[in-house]
Formats: structure tokens, C-alpha cells, sequence
């Protein structure tokens, strides 16, 4: 995502998210400053 980011400097923010298992996840939002 912060690949992404750095190559296109159009976009603003990225999301990933995560899956772990048994109904659990995590996600997270960057944002370019």
C-alpha cells in the first residue's frame, strides 16, 4: 500500500486489511499528509 501510495501521488489515502482466523481481523487507513 505504501508503494502504491509513493507511486501515485493522486491518491490520498490506502486501506489494508488482515484476516486471522476464527472470525477475527484487523484493518488500518493511511493517509497521505
Amino acid at each position: 500500500v505504501m508503494n502504491a501510495m509513493q507511486r501515485d501521488s493522486s491518491l490520498k489515502y490506502g486501506m489494508v486489511t488482515m484476516c486471522i482466523g476464527t472470525g477475527m481481523g484487523a484493518a488500518g487507513i493511511f493517509e497521505r499528509v
